[in-house]
């Protein structure tokens, strides 16, 4: 590692560096539990100035990169952010960098120490294009921030990174970014990944993968799970021991079952300790583990929480809502737990699982399709108990002796945004598990149920339902 690469925002106060390939950045500044709170409240930043960044030059450069990549960069708009993808004729992911293009240039950053081999293939698919490569890490930096439903980006003179730090408001650690990350089931490419990951295996479909554009390499493989469902792994969001003062290394086995029936079916990713879910990590596992299976991984239990529909596979929802049974694809609208490519009207039922400290909660969900929007409502859940809702009482104003009805809401609407009259749930906060409302209710003309589910912090879930 050149000293050029050492970040000189480790010689702020409190400064604590990295661990492995992000050592040359700071893990954290004191409270990575403090840090965390900061970046979800949209203030702060974080040094990622140890990724590697690479520019893409000429008149031809978003036609070769649409022809090359998972991503659509036809219609790409200036200074848009988009990730994208290089796969293997067999639809296994080789390379992956987000960037944006500024009118003259497409800029982009990946792993630390992944831009020489990501450039070395590109160098061979030029051939007469109008494009020039290079790799520009030396003189540009990329600092991070954390928002609600994706992280976002700045590109900086890597000499004006400290000028940068003292005007972009407090500096947070990369352990507060990545466990961010990891709550909101977002794969981080080379440490959750292998080289057998398919994009339908990580939810890399939507975010990473245009499915309306022609062809390219691997995609024969993508189409194919997309359409018929099944990928051989999925990527859960595990929730491990917390009276374990320690994490899983990256690539540690994860075990299921005991004695001799013990069996591998996957391996941990990244892990970190999250300021409200405490210690939780990412998983790839074997699409047929059941959803409801403690696993195990470096001694530890682990409960998972799902990322990937391991029916579907073909779209990543939000973590802990919207996974279709059927294998159908889902399409978070804001606020709720997800949506369906039915027809307008048409409803479709999905799972919703809820992790408390007692134990686990499950309930279905309806979605319906209106005017362009969904709306989500808990089907069949499992009564509470007056314990469950006492807990969310003082976040949500629940009523331990409240009981919805159909056409009405158990949570104070002002709070959460149910809406009545069938169109956009407003959005109030994260859809994934922290203190926000995660469904609506849709009255009696449409559906006879009125349920609702919520997820507060400390690991409690909440679950009400109409008679």
């Amino acid at each position: 590692m050149s000293s050029a690469r050492v970040s000189p925002l480790l010689s702020l106060p409190g400064a604590v560096a990295g661990d492995g390939v992000d050592a040359p950045v700071a893990g954290h500044y004191g409270s990575f539990n403090t840090e965390q709170r900061t970046l979800e409240s949209g203030e702060g930043f974080v040094d990622l100035s140890h990724r590697d960044v690479i520019r893409i030059s000429g008149p031809e450069r978003l036609t070769w990169l649409h022809s090359l990549t998972t991503q659509h960069f036809l219609q790409l708009a200036p200074k848009e952010w988009t990730t994208a993808l290089i796969l293997s004729p067999q639809g296994h992911v080789e390379h992956a960098f987000s960037g944006y293009d500024d009118g003259e240039s497409f800029w982009a950053h990946t792993e630390p120490g992944a831009a020489g081999p990501l450039l070395e293939w590109l160098g061979r698919m030029v051939f007469m294009t109008r494009v020039e490569l290079a790799e520009v890490t030396d003189d540009w930096a990329v600092p991070g921030r954390s928002r609600p439903d994706a992280p976002t980006y700045d590109l900086v003179p890597r000499g004006e990174l400290e000028t940068y730090a003292q005007a972009a408001g407090p500096a947070c650690g990369l352990w507060a970014f990545e466990a961010l990350r990891i709550a909101r089931g977002e794969p981080r490419h080379l440490v959750d990944t292998d080289a057998r990951t398919i994009p339908n295996e990580v939810g890399w479909i939507g975010p990473a993968v245009h499915l309306d554009k022609g062809c390219y390499r691997g995609q024969e493989t993508v189409a194919r799970v997309h359409t018929l469902g099944r990928p051989p792994r999925r990527l859960t969001l595990l929730h491990l021991d917390g009276t374990e003062n320690r994490l899983p290394a990256a690539g540690t086995e994860l075990l299921m079952g005991s004695g001799e029936a013990t069996k591998s079916v996957g391996f941990v990713g990244s892990s970190a300790r999250h300021h409200e879910l405490g210690p939780i990590a990412l998983a790839l596992v074997k699409r047929n583990v059941p959803l409801e299976v403690t696993l195990e991984v470096d001694g530890m239990p682990a409960a998972q929480e799902v990322v990937v529909d391991p029916e579907g596979g073909s779209l990543r929802t939000a973590p802990g809502v919207g996974v279709d049974p059927r294998g159908g694809s889902l399409r978070t609208a804001p606020g709720v737990a997800g949506g369906s490519r039915s027809a307008v009207g048409q409803l479709t039922a999905v799972r919703l699982g809820a992790l408390t400290r007692q134990g686990s909660l499950s309930s279905r969900l309806v979605i319906r399709e209106d005017m362009g929007t969904g709306v989500a409502v808990p089907h069949a859940a499992p009564r509470p108990t007056p314990q469950h809702l006492h807990q969310c009482r003082d976040r949500f104003r629940v009523s331990p002796e409240s009981r919805p009805t159909p056409g009405g809401c158990p949570i104070d609407r002002k709070n959460v945004g149910c809406d009545p009259r069938l169109r956009a749930v407003r959005r109030h906060g994260l859809p994934v598990w922290t203190s926000r409302c995660s469904a609506a209710f849709i009255d009696r003309g449409t559906t006879r149920y009125a349920d609702m589910h919520v997820r507060i912090s400390g690991g409690i879930g909440c679950a009400a339902r109409a008679s």
